[in-house]
Protein backbone atom coordinates (compact mmCIF):
# COMPACT_ATOMS: atom_id res chain seq x y z
CA UNK A 1 0.00 0.00 0.00
CA UNK A 2 1.12 3.60 -0.46
CA UNK A 3 1.28 6.93 2.17
CA UNK A 4 -1.59 9.22 2.03
CA UNK A 5 0.80 11.64 2.96
CA UNK A 6 3.91 10.93 1.83
CA UNK A 7 3.12 9.04 -1.72
CA UNK A 8 5.74 5.85 -0.41
CA UNK A 9 5.26 1.74 -0.37
CA UNK A 10 4.81 0.77 3.48
CA UNK A 11 4.80 -3.04 3.71
CA UNK A 12 1.77 -4.59 4.17
CA UNK A 13 1.69 -6.67 7.42
CA UNK A 14 -0.20 -7.30 10.26
CA UNK A 15 -1.40 -4.83 12.12
CA UNK A 16 0.51 -1.86 10.00
CA UNK A 17 -1.73 1.06 10.61
CA UNK A 18 0.97 4.21 10.36
CA UNK A 19 3.41 4.78 7.40
CA UNK A 20 6.96 3.81 8.60
CA UNK A 21 8.37 6.69 7.00
CA UNK A 22 6.18 9.62 7.94
CA UNK A 23 4.26 8.19 10.36
CA UNK A 24 0.84 8.93 9.13
CA UNK A 25 -2.15 6.79 9.47
CA UNK A 26 -2.10 3.93 6.52
CA UNK A 27 -5.09 1.88 7.22
CA UNK A 28 -8.68 3.03 9.11
CA UNK A 29 -11.52 0.58 10.26
CA UNK A 30 -13.84 -0.33 7.60
CA UNK A 31 -16.82 2.16 7.46
CA UNK A 32 -19.21 -0.29 7.11
CA UNK A 33 -18.48 -1.77 10.41
CA UNK A 34 -18.75 0.86 13.01
CA UNK A 35 -19.86 -0.77 15.91
CA UNK A 36 -18.17 -4.24 15.28
CA UNK A 37 -15.90 -5.13 17.99
CA UNK A 38 -13.03 -6.16 15.70
CA UNK A 39 -13.72 -4.34 12.04
CA UNK A 40 -11.63 -5.20 8.98
CA UNK A 41 -8.68 -2.46 8.51
CA UNK A 42 -8.82 -1.41 4.83
CA UNK A 43 -5.62 1.03 3.57
CA UNK A 44 -6.37 4.30 2.84
CA UNK A 45 -5.06 3.90 -0.42
CA UNK A 46 -3.85 0.65 -2.43
CA UNK A 47 -0.49 -0.84 -3.66
CA UNK A 48 -1.26 1.51 -6.83
CA UNK A 49 -1.86 4.54 -5.10
CA UNK A 50 -5.59 4.83 -5.95
CA UNK A 51 -8.28 4.61 -3.08
CA UNK A 52 -9.75 0.81 -2.54
CA UNK A 53 -12.68 -0.04 -4.85
CA UNK A 54 -12.40 -3.89 -4.16
CA UNK A 55 -11.88 -4.46 -0.32
CA UNK A 56 -14.35 -7.44 1.04
CA UNK A 57 -15.65 -4.98 3.84
CA UNK A 58 -18.92 -3.73 2.67
CA UNK A 59 -17.93 -0.95 0.02
CA UNK A 60 -17.88 1.19 -2.03
CA UNK A 61 -16.21 4.08 -0.50
CA UNK A 62 -15.93 7.21 -0.34
CA UNK A 63 -12.37 9.82 0.18
CA UNK A 64 -11.85 13.17 1.93
CA UNK A 65 -9.45 15.39 -0.14
CA UNK A 66 -7.34 16.63 2.32
CA UNK A 67 -6.67 13.56 4.85
CA UNK A 68 -7.75 10.93 2.80
CA UNK A 69 -9.79 9.10 4.60
CA UNK A 70 -12.84 6.62 3.71
CA UNK A 71 -16.38 7.24 4.38
CA UNK A 72 -19.15 5.11 3.55
CA UNK A 73 -21.81 6.13 0.67
CA UNK A 74 -24.27 8.54 1.52
CA UNK A 75 -21.49 10.67 4.16
CA UNK A 76 -21.74 14.20 2.78
CA UNK A 77 -17.87 15.68 4.87
CA UNK A 78 -15.13 14.65 6.56
CA UNK A 79 -15.81 14.47 10.58
CA UNK A 80 -12.25 14.19 11.26
CA UNK A 81 -9.96 16.99 9.74
CA UNK A 82 -12.75 19.53 9.48
CA UNK A 83 -12.56 19.69 5.64
CA UNK A 84 -15.80 21.23 3.98
CA UNK A 85 -15.77 20.61 0.51
CA UNK A 86 -17.65 17.28 -0.36
CA UNK A 87 -15.61 14.00 -0.41
CA UNK A 88 -14.53 12.19 -3.47
CA UNK A 89 -14.58 9.32 -5.36
CA UNK A 90 -12.73 6.61 -5.96
CA UNK A 91 -12.25 6.33 -9.49
CA UNK A 92 -13.61 7.95 -12.56
CA UNK A 93 -17.50 7.80 -12.89
CA UNK A 94 -19.50 6.79 -15.57
CA UNK A 95 -22.96 7.95 -13.93
CA UNK A 96 -25.61 6.45 -16.72
CA UNK A 97 -25.96 4.43 -19.38
CA UNK A 98 -25.05 7.39 -21.75
CA UNK A 99 -22.20 9.17 -19.22
CA UNK A 100 -22.46 12.22 -17.48
CA UNK A 101 -26.11 12.83 -16.98
CA UNK A 102 -25.43 16.61 -17.92
CA UNK A 103 -25.51 14.73 -21.42
CA UNK A 104 -21.98 15.46 -22.62
CA UNK A 105 -21.36 12.34 -23.38
CA UNK A 106 -17.93 13.14 -22.34
CA UNK A 107 -15.12 11.59 -19.76
CA UNK A 108 -12.38 13.40 -18.17
CA UNK A 109 -9.13 10.90 -17.40
CA UNK A 110 -6.98 12.14 -14.51
CA UNK A 111 -4.07 11.30 -16.64
CA UNK A 112 -2.23 10.98 -19.80
CA UNK A 113 -3.84 9.18 -23.44
CA UNK A 114 -1.05 7.20 -25.01
CA UNK A 115 -1.50 4.20 -27.65
CA UNK A 116 -4.37 1.87 -28.56
CA UNK A 117 -6.66 -0.27 -25.60
CA UNK A 118 -5.94 -3.97 -25.18
CA UNK A 119 -7.97 -6.32 -24.58
CA UNK A 120 -7.50 -7.45 -21.03
CA UNK A 121 -10.22 -9.56 -20.52
CA UNK A 122 -13.66 -11.06 -21.21
CA UNK A 123 -16.61 -12.68 -19.84
CA UNK A 124 -20.52 -14.28 -20.68
CA UNK A 125 -23.32 -12.85 -18.80
CA UNK A 126 -26.73 -13.27 -19.05
CA UNK A 127 -28.25 -10.34 -21.62
CA UNK A 128 -27.12 -7.00 -20.69
CA UNK A 129 -29.43 -3.79 -21.30
CA UNK A 130 -27.60 -1.11 -19.50
CA UNK A 131 -24.42 -0.53 -18.22
CA UNK A 132 -22.93 1.73 -16.22
CA UNK A 133 -19.85 2.37 -13.16
CA UNK A 134 -18.87 4.51 -10.37
CA UNK A 135 -17.84 4.10 -6.83
CA UNK A 136 -15.33 1.31 -7.88
CA UNK A 137 -18.44 -0.76 -9.24
CA UNK A 138 -19.83 -2.01 -13.03
CA UNK A 139 -23.22 -2.32 -12.45
CA UNK A 140 -25.28 -4.33 -15.10
CA UNK A 141 -28.84 -4.63 -16.15
CA UNK A 142 -30.33 -7.55 -17.63
CA UNK A 143 -34.00 -8.35 -18.26
CA UNK A 144 -33.91 -10.05 -14.41
CA UNK A 145 -31.35 -8.64 -12.43
CA UNK A 146 -29.00 -6.03 -11.72
CA UNK A 147 -25.27 -7.13 -11.63
CA UNK A 148 -22.02 -5.88 -9.91
CA UNK A 149 -18.49 -6.49 -10.31
CA UNK A 150 -15.57 -5.01 -9.06
CA UNK A 151 -12.13 -5.39 -10.89
CA UNK A 152 -9.82 -7.33 -8.92
CA UNK A 153 -6.06 -7.90 -11.00
CA UNK A 154 -6.94 -9.41 -13.98
CA UNK A 155 -10.84 -9.50 -14.22
CA UNK A 156 -14.17 -8.53 -12.95
CA UNK A 157 -15.23 -10.26 -9.49
CA UNK A 158 -18.63 -10.57 -8.50
CA UNK A 159 -19.97 -8.16 -5.89
CA UNK A 160 -23.57 -9.80 -5.85
CA UNK A 161 -26.97 -9.24 -7.84
CA UNK A 162 -30.44 -8.09 -7.09
CA UNK A 163 -33.54 -9.48 -8.64
CA UNK A 164 -35.62 -7.19 -10.64
CA UNK A 165 -39.26 -6.31 -9.30
CA UNK A 166 -42.23 -8.28 -10.63
CA UNK A 167 -42.54 -11.73 -12.13
CA UNK A 168 -41.86 -11.07 -16.09
CA UNK A 169 -39.08 -10.05 -17.49
CA UNK A 170 -38.34 -6.47 -17.47
CA UNK A 171 -37.15 -3.71 -20.51
CA UNK A 172 -34.89 -1.28 -19.03
CA UNK A 173 -34.80 2.01 -21.11
CA UNK A 174 -31.92 3.64 -18.55
CA UNK A 175 -29.80 3.44 -15.78
CA UNK A 176 -28.60 6.03 -13.28
CA UNK A 177 -26.13 6.23 -10.32
CA UNK A 178 -26.32 8.29 -8.12
CA UNK A 179 -25.95 8.94 -4.27
CA UNK A 180 -24.86 4.98 -3.80
CA UNK A 181 -28.20 4.07 -5.56
CA UNK A 182 -29.29 3.02 -8.88
CA UNK A 183 -32.19 3.96 -10.95
CA UNK A 184 -33.48 2.08 -13.43
CA UNK A 185 -36.61 2.89 -15.83
CA UNK A 186 -38.70 1.06 -17.24
CA UNK A 187 -42.01 2.05 -19.54
CA UNK A 188 -44.31 1.24 -16.37
CA UNK A 189 -42.25 0.87 -13.06
CA UNK A 190 -39.14 2.41 -11.73
CA UNK A 191 -37.44 0.41 -9.36
CA UNK A 192 -34.28 2.14 -7.28
CA UNK A 193 -31.73 -0.23 -5.49
CA UNK A 194 -29.35 0.72 -2.60
CA UNK A 195 -25.62 -0.42 -3.77
CA UNK A 196 -23.50 -0.81 -0.40
CA UNK A 197 -26.79 -3.06 1.22
CA UNK A 198 -28.02 -4.34 -2.07
CA UNK A 199 -31.77 -4.12 -1.36
CA UNK A 200 -34.88 -2.72 -3.70
CA UNK A 201 -35.52 0.59 -1.83
CA UNK A 202 -38.96 0.78 -3.73
CA UNK A 203 -40.58 0.78 -7.18
CA UNK A 204 -42.92 3.29 -8.18
CA UNK A 205 -46.09 2.68 -10.96
CA UNK A 206 -46.52 5.19 -13.88
CA UNK A 207 -45.55 5.77 -17.22
CA UNK A 208 -42.31 6.79 -17.89
CA UNK A 209 -40.43 8.75 -20.79
CA UNK A 210 -37.16 9.50 -18.91
CA UNK A 211 -34.86 10.12 -16.10
CA UNK A 212 -31.66 11.81 -14.99
CA UNK A 213 -30.41 13.51 -12.11
CA UNK A 214 -28.06 15.61 -10.33
CA UNK A 215 -26.22 15.75 -7.54
CA UNK A 216 -29.81 15.97 -4.79
CA UNK A 217 -32.10 14.79 -7.24
CA UNK A 218 -33.34 12.16 -9.01
CA UNK A 219 -35.62 13.44 -12.05
CA UNK A 220 -38.57 11.07 -14.40
CA UNK A 221 -40.95 12.24 -17.29
CA UNK A 222 -44.11 10.48 -16.33
CA UNK A 223 -47.13 11.29 -17.47
CA UNK A 224 -49.85 12.65 -15.68
CA UNK A 225 -53.65 12.65 -17.57
CA UNK A 226 -53.17 13.88 -21.44
CA UNK A 227 -49.87 16.17 -20.44
CA UNK A 228 -46.75 15.25 -18.96
CA UNK A 229 -44.76 16.23 -15.37
CA UNK A 230 -41.27 15.84 -13.92
CA UNK A 231 -41.13 13.67 -10.90
CA UNK A 232 -38.35 14.36 -8.12
CA UNK A 233 -36.93 12.77 -5.26
CA UNK A 234 -34.56 14.41 -3.29
CA UNK A 235 -31.74 11.75 -2.19
CA UNK A 236 -30.82 13.35 1.42
CA UNK A 237 -34.30 14.34 2.57
CA UNK A 238 -36.20 11.68 0.12
CA UNK A 239 -38.86 14.54 -0.51
CA UNK A 240 -40.95 13.94 -3.58
CA UNK A 241 -42.27 16.59 -5.44
CA UNK A 242 -44.06 16.67 -8.89
CA UNK A 243 -44.27 19.79 -11.62
CA UNK A 244 -46.46 19.76 -14.26
CA UNK A 245 -45.24 20.88 -17.56
CA UNK A 246 -46.66 22.42 -20.43
CA UNK A 247 -46.13 19.44 -22.43
CA UNK A 248 -46.85 15.95 -24.65
CA UNK A 249 -45.34 12.89 -24.62
CA UNK A 250 -44.93 13.32 -28.18
CA UNK A 251 -43.10 16.17 -27.38
CA UNK A 252 -40.18 15.14 -25.15
CA UNK A 253 -36.82 14.10 -27.08
CA UNK A 254 -33.54 14.47 -24.22
CA UNK A 255 -33.86 15.52 -20.76
CA UNK A 256 -30.20 16.26 -18.73
CA UNK A 257 -29.46 17.92 -15.95
CA UNK A 258 -26.29 20.25 -13.90
CA UNK A 259 -28.18 22.59 -11.07
CA UNK A 260 -31.17 22.77 -13.07
CA UNK A 261 -33.09 20.11 -15.66
CA UNK A 262 -33.15 20.98 -18.80
CA UNK A 263 -35.45 19.40 -21.27
CA UNK A 264 -35.10 19.41 -25.46
CA UNK A 265 -38.82 19.26 -27.11
CA UNK A 266 -40.61 19.61 -30.10
CA UNK A 267 -41.83 22.95 -28.64
CA UNK A 268 -38.72 24.43 -27.08
CA UNK A 269 -35.96 23.96 -24.57
CA UNK A 270 -37.30 24.30 -20.87
CA UNK A 271 -35.37 24.55 -17.63
CA UNK A 272 -37.14 23.02 -14.57
CA UNK A 273 -35.45 24.71 -11.11
CA UNK A 274 -36.24 21.21 -8.37
CA UNK A 275 -35.92 24.07 -5.52
CA UNK A 276 -38.34 26.44 -6.62
CA UNK A 277 -40.57 24.04 -9.10
CA UNK A 278 -40.54 26.85 -11.55
CA UNK A 279 -40.65 25.91 -15.05
CA UNK A 280 -39.69 27.91 -17.80
CA UNK A 281 -39.04 28.13 -21.72
CA UNK A 282 -35.70 29.23 -22.72
CA UNK A 283 -34.89 32.09 -25.04
CA UNK A 284 -34.21 29.45 -27.70
CA UNK A 285 -35.58 29.24 -31.56
CA UNK A 286 -38.36 27.16 -31.73
CA UNK A 287 -38.06 23.77 -33.88
CA UNK A 288 -37.86 20.59 -33.30
CA UNK A 289 -35.11 19.64 -30.62
CA UNK A 290 -33.16 16.31 -30.16
CA UNK A 291 -30.16 16.38 -27.98
CA UNK A 292 -29.35 18.52 -25.35
CA UNK A 293 -26.55 18.95 -22.79
CA UNK A 294 -25.49 21.30 -19.96
CA UNK A 295 -22.47 22.51 -18.49
CA UNK A 296 -21.09 25.69 -16.47
CA UNK A 297 -24.51 26.97 -17.08
CA UNK A 298 -24.47 26.77 -20.86
CA UNK A 299 -27.12 24.87 -23.02
CA UNK A 300 -26.03 22.94 -25.84
CA UNK A 301 -28.80 21.84 -28.08
CA UNK A 302 -29.15 19.94 -31.48
CA UNK A 303 -32.28 20.17 -33.73
CA UNK A 304 -33.70 20.14 -36.82
CA UNK A 305 -35.20 22.96 -38.68
CA UNK A 306 -38.30 21.62 -40.21
CA UNK A 307 -38.77 24.08 -42.50
CA UNK A 308 -36.09 23.74 -44.62
CA UNK A 309 -34.41 20.10 -42.85
CA UNK A 310 -31.56 21.69 -41.57
CA UNK A 311 -29.66 20.96 -38.50
CA UNK A 312 -29.08 23.18 -36.35
CA UNK A 313 -26.27 23.72 -32.97
CA UNK A 314 -27.10 26.32 -30.73
CA UNK A 315 -24.26 27.32 -27.77
CA UNK A 316 -25.98 29.91 -25.05
CA UNK A 317 -26.94 30.55 -21.85
CA UNK A 318 -29.73 29.94 -20.14
CA UNK A 319 -30.90 33.36 -20.08
CA UNK A 320 -30.72 34.47 -23.82
CA UNK A 321 -27.70 36.68 -23.47
CA UNK A 322 -25.25 34.82 -25.33
CA UNK A 323 -26.07 32.24 -28.15
CA UNK A 324 -24.10 31.20 -30.79
CA UNK A 325 -25.60 29.05 -34.00
CA UNK A 326 -24.53 26.79 -36.55
CA UNK A 327 -26.34 25.25 -39.14
CA UNK A 328 -25.59 21.61 -40.94
CA UNK A 329 -27.21 20.41 -44.42
CA UNK A 330 -28.91 17.09 -43.47
CA UNK A 331 -27.46 14.07 -42.93
CA UNK A 332 -26.65 14.10 -39.27
CA UNK A 333 -27.40 12.31 -36.22
CA UNK A 334 -29.42 13.60 -33.02
CA UNK A 335 -25.89 12.90 -31.51
CA UNK A 336 -22.56 14.86 -30.20
CA UNK A 337 -20.11 15.04 -27.43
CA UNK A 338 -18.54 17.83 -25.84
CA UNK A 339 -15.38 17.94 -24.59
CA UNK A 340 -14.87 21.32 -22.74
CA UNK A 341 -14.73 23.96 -25.66
CA UNK A 342 -14.86 21.35 -28.09
CA UNK A 343 -17.90 20.04 -29.91
CA UNK A 344 -18.22 16.44 -32.12
CA UNK A 345 -21.09 16.04 -34.40
CA UNK A 346 -22.12 12.64 -35.20
CA UNK A 347 -22.72 12.74 -39.37
CA UNK A 348 -23.45 9.56 -41.39
CA UNK A 349 -19.94 8.30 -41.97
CA UNK A 350 -17.79 11.08 -40.24
CA UNK A 351 -17.63 13.76 -37.05
CA UNK A 352 -17.45 17.45 -37.84
CA UNK A 353 -15.45 19.37 -34.79
CA UNK A 354 -16.67 22.57 -34.04
CA UNK A 355 -15.41 25.25 -31.16
CA UNK A 356 -18.23 26.37 -28.87
CA UNK A 357 -16.32 29.71 -28.88
CA UNK A 358 -16.19 30.19 -32.51
CA UNK A 359 -19.74 28.15 -33.52
CA UNK A 360 -20.53 30.38 -36.66
CA UNK A 361 -16.78 29.26 -38.21
CA UNK A 362 -16.42 25.84 -40.24
CA UNK A 363 -16.23 22.76 -39.05
CA UNK A 364 -13.34 20.18 -39.51
CA UNK A 365 -14.16 16.92 -40.00
CA UNK A 366 -12.92 13.22 -39.32
CA UNK A 367 -13.22 10.73 -42.71
CA UNK A 368 -14.31 7.37 -41.25
CA UNK A 369 -14.58 4.03 -43.37
CA UNK A 370 -17.10 4.82 -46.07
CA UNK A 371 -18.90 1.28 -45.73
CA UNK A 372 -19.77 1.64 -42.47
CA UNK A 373 -22.45 3.62 -40.99
CA UNK A 374 -22.54 5.50 -37.84
CA UNK A 375 -24.62 5.08 -34.64
CA UNK A 376 -26.17 6.85 -31.81
CA UNK A 377 -23.56 6.72 -29.00
CA UNK A 378 -20.66 8.74 -29.35
CA UNK A 379 -18.47 9.04 -26.26
CA UNK A 380 -15.63 11.50 -25.69
CA UNK A 381 -12.67 10.44 -23.52
CA UNK A 382 -10.17 13.81 -22.68
CA UNK A 383 -6.85 13.48 -20.62
CA UNK A 384 -5.45 16.57 -18.46
CA UNK A 385 -3.60 17.53 -21.61
CA UNK A 386 -6.63 18.36 -23.41
CA UNK A 387 -6.12 15.36 -26.11
CA UNK A 388 -9.40 13.21 -27.02
CA UNK A 389 -10.33 10.10 -27.83
CA UNK A 390 -13.41 8.97 -29.40
CA UNK A 391 -15.48 5.37 -28.93
CA UNK A 392 -18.06 5.13 -31.85
CA UNK A 393 -20.45 2.59 -32.55
CA UNK A 394 -20.79 1.67 -36.07
CA UNK A 395 -22.59 -0.92 -38.62
CA UNK A 396 -22.40 -2.43 -42.15
CA UNK A 397 -25.65 -3.87 -43.34
CA UNK A 398 -26.36 -6.03 -39.94
CA UNK A 399 -22.90 -6.05 -38.23
CA UNK A 400 -21.84 -3.91 -35.64
CA UNK A 401 -18.47 -2.16 -34.43
CA UNK A 402 -16.67 0.06 -32.01
CA UNK A 403 -14.34 2.43 -33.01
CA UNK A 404 -11.43 4.19 -31.39
CA UNK A 405 -10.61 7.61 -33.20
CA UNK A 406 -7.46 9.24 -31.91
CA UNK A 407 -8.95 12.74 -32.64
CA UNK A 408 -5.13 14.53 -32.44
CA UNK A 409 -3.24 11.82 -34.42
CA UNK A 410 -6.51 11.19 -36.58
CA UNK A 411 -5.62 7.38 -36.21
CA UNK A 412 -8.71 4.77 -36.10
CA UNK A 413 -8.79 1.46 -35.04
CA UNK A 414 -11.20 -0.74 -34.72
CA UNK A 415 -11.79 -1.33 -31.25
CA UNK A 416 -14.61 -4.73 -31.20
CA UNK A 417 -15.12 -6.15 -34.99
CA UNK A 418 -17.47 -7.72 -36.19
CA UNK A 419 -20.97 -7.72 -33.67
CA UNK A 420 -24.17 -9.50 -34.44
CA UNK A 421 -26.16 -6.38 -31.90
CA UNK A 422 -25.32 -3.00 -31.08
CA UNK A 423 -23.00 -2.95 -28.25
CA UNK A 424 -23.19 -1.06 -24.96
CA UNK A 425 -20.01 1.02 -24.16
CA UNK A 426 -18.74 2.15 -20.94
CA UNK A 427 -15.97 4.28 -19.39
CA UNK A 428 -14.68 2.30 -16.17
CA UNK A 429 -11.85 3.91 -14.85
CA UNK A 430 -8.74 2.92 -16.44
CA UNK A 431 -10.86 0.42 -18.71
CA UNK A 432 -13.09 0.41 -21.63
CA UNK A 433 -15.91 -1.78 -21.29
CA UNK A 434 -17.85 -3.38 -24.00
CA UNK A 435 -20.78 -5.08 -23.94
CA UNK A 436 -22.95 -6.47 -26.67
CA UNK A 437 -25.57 -9.94 -27.17
CA UNK A 438 -23.50 -12.96 -28.30
CA UNK A 439 -25.74 -15.78 -28.18
CA UNK A 440 -29.60 -16.32 -27.46
CA UNK A 441 -29.87 -14.06 -23.87
CA UNK A 442 -26.51 -13.99 -23.66
CA UNK A 443 -23.70 -11.23 -23.54
CA UNK A 444 -20.01 -10.87 -23.95
CA UNK A 445 -18.31 -7.95 -22.20
CA UNK A 446 -14.67 -7.45 -23.25
CA UNK A 447 -12.53 -4.91 -21.41
CA UNK A 448 -9.96 -3.01 -22.53
CA UNK A 449 -7.47 -0.91 -20.99
CA UNK A 450 -7.16 2.81 -20.99
CA UNK A 451 -3.15 3.22 -22.35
Amino acid sequence: MICFRCRRPVPEVADTHFCVHCGYIVTQPCPYEEGVETPNQIPLLDEDGRPPTNWHCHGPFTRCPKCGRLYALGTSYCTKCGHTSELEEPAVPFASSLGPTNGTRSVRWPGSLQGTPRLLASMDVEEVQQLAFRYGLLVAVTRRNLLIWSWEKEGWKSRGSMTLPGNLPLQIHSLLLEGGSAFLLAADQVPMFQLARQTLQSSSPGRFLGQTCNRHWWGRIVEEGNGVALSLYNLQTRVERLIPLPLAAQDIADLAAEERFVLATRRGIFAIDPQSSSCERLPFEQIEWKRIAVTHGRVLALGVDTATDETVLVDGTSDGQDIRRHVFGRGYLPDFARCGDSIFLVGDRSIDILRASMLTQNARSIGLQAALTNQVGLLALEDDKGSVRLLLPRREAEVHYVVFIDVDRQYQATLRPALSAPPLICIADSRIVVAARTAASISTIWTHDIP
